[in-house]
């Protein structure tokens, strides 16, 4: 009889990870080329195998890879938009987790997630409909020349397909790949049956990591000039993988690495502390931004978690936002302003450094703090005026545990911000941040300072 160790493994037997483990990269391509060879037989165009190849190993289903359709023109007008750096419009977040951030950032494409959009719940109880649904129907303004990718909820299908036959929406291209028993199959039929460009699964299956593979083949052949790059898997991670300097690396739903920390972009992969010149600012008011030393003070008193929701209310440049979007990379960071030129450009830095759980909400503060999820964390770095308004919101939504930190540069906002945390039970602490930075005179060199900052800090204690 052979004899077992205390887990009931037999005696002398190696470890499985020893039988079956091997280096990343070496899974990676191994991977691939047993997908590759047992699609050969299908024959398929050379960009339609990269779409079959990655639906295959994101879903562990080689069947999917004679599955997939295609409109003849999809590929073709799908290269072209992300050329063109359209919007890539997802219905879920599971599809946007499954993106590679590094490519996305790359092909400059934004990316919006529709179930994210503000006022969908309000809009879905009004109408009767799904969040989903109504979600789309929110963001018809952006979907014209769009990539629209469903690749869970039927109904968000059916509103886009909607939307089409009204004529108030014109996608450059459809994934639809919705999984389920309800409705599924059915929204995948009538989009096979349009004539805007779509790629599909017919049936009842399908997914969020099927769709997001097939966005990420798309952002690769279109990265790759539209020709595949040679090697055992020509839309594979750079040589030599990637930095790492991130407590955690996480993967696509196909499995490909992603930028350390999940949304960085491909150059520079820091945390924390990116330089003000990174940031685009308002052309009306180009010296509007958080500066770096504060902002690094003020995202770490904001004590954020990789789940962390956050309310970046003024978020002018974005700055504090996106830093913060970087840092809760499994959560979300929503940027209010109530200029639209700040929405405009904390957007578009949003997308330069890869922040892609960074979602720019207009609209006036705070009114349209009702539409978004309750805070762990929220950054007060711009009013308008309304002050305690926001603080009164904030004391009411702010989650157990959650920490609220304002920046201010006056001592009646220093007053008015103290005064109003003490009175509805949250204790604040104020930190008086002094800067100066090196500046050279001739051969010398000074220090010249910044303008003083106050940040008030409060956290929500646990209830009884």
């Amino acid at each position: 009889m052979i004899g077992t160790d205390e887990q009931g493994v037999p005696a002398g037997q190696p470890p499985l990870l020893a039988c079956y483990g091997t280096q990343p990269d070496a899974i990676y391509a191994r991977g691939f080329a047993q997908i590759d060879t047992l699609l050969a037989p299908l024959g398929l165009p050379s960009a339609e195998h990269q779409v079959a190849r990655r639906v295959v190993h994101a879903t562990g289903d080689p069947e999917l890879a004679s599955l997939v359709r295609f409109h003849p023109q999809a590929i073709d007008e799908g290269l072209t938009a992300i050329e063109a750096h359209c919007p890539i419009v997802v219905d879920i977040r599971m599809v946007a987790a499954g993106l590679n951030a590094i490519w996305l950032a790359e092909s400059g494409c934004p990316l919006h997630c529709a179930i994210e959009a503000p006022g969908a719940s309000a809009r879905a109880a009004e109408r009767s409909i799904t969040r989903s649904a109504a979600a789309i129907d929110l963001l018809a303004p952006l979907l014209d020349g769009a990539l629209v990718v469903v690749g869970n909820a039927p109904t968000a299908l059916l509103a886009l397909l909607d939307l089409v036959d009204a004529g108030a929406a014109r996608p450059a291209l459809v994934i639809g790949m919705p999984v389920g028993f309800v409705a599924a199959a059915e929204s995948k039929d009538a989009l096979m049956r349009r004539e805007t460009p779509w790629i599909s699964i017919p049936g009842l299956r399908g997914g969020s990591a099927a769709a997001a593979a097939t966005v990420n083949a798309l952002l690769r052949l279109a990265l790759d000039g539209r020709t595949p790059q040679a090697g055992p898997d020509p839309a594979g991670p750079p040589a030599g993988g990637t930095a790492a300097i991130a407590p955690q690396e996480r993967s696509g739903a196909d499995g490909g690495p992603l930028a350390p920390g999940y949304g960085l972009p491909a150059t520079g992969y820091r945390l924390l502390g990116l330089p003000d010149e990174s940031f685009a600012r308002r052309d009306s008011s180009p010296g509007l931004i958080t500066k770096r030393e504060v902002r690094a003070v003020a995202l770490a008193q904001l004590g954020l978690r990789r789940q962390s929701v956050v309310w970046d209310v003024g978020t002018g440049s974005g700055s504090v936002g996106i830093e913060a979007a970087l840092l809760a990379s499994a959560g979300r960071v929503y940027g209010i302003d109530r200029h639209p030129e700040a929405i405009a450009v904390a957007t578009a830095n949003a997308h330069a450094h890869g922040a892609i759980t960074y979602v720019a909400c207009p609209g006036e503060a705070p009114a349209v703090l009702n539409g978004l999820p309750d805070p762990d964390a929220v950054f007060v770095g711009g009013s308008g005026g309304a002050l305690t308004p926001i603080l009164d919101t904030v004391a009411v939504r702010l989650r157990p545990r959650g920490r609220v930190v304002v920046a201010l540069a006056t001592l009646e906002h220093l007053h008015e911000a103290t005064t109003c945390l003490s009175a509805r039970g949250l204790i604040p602490a104020v930190t008086l941040l002094n800067v100066a930075r090196s500046r050279p005179v001739g051969a010398l060199t000074r220090l010249e300072a910044l303008n003083p900052v106050y940040l008030v800090t409060a956290e929500r204690e646990v209830g009884p």
